[in-house]
């Protein structure tokens, strides 16, 4: 793992910003290359976030 900012984390998951390529990422905590989901922007990443959320619900 190089240059990431962790946002947070869930059961698997991991939210981060990737420094190098200025985006931000959905990643499994165990694999750490294995990206679910990519944006551009923080509210992507945020909205995908509260998505889960909302569908776990």
């Amino acid at each position: 793992m190089e240059a990431f900012l962790v946002f947070g984390e869930s059961d698997q998951d991991e939210y981060v910003l990737d420094v190098a390529n200025d985006s931000y990422q959905v990643g499994d905590k165990q694999a750490i290359d294995n990206v679910f989901e990519e944006f551009d922007t923080f509210d992507g990443l945020l909205g995908f976030m509260l998505d889960l959320i909302i569908e776990r619900a």
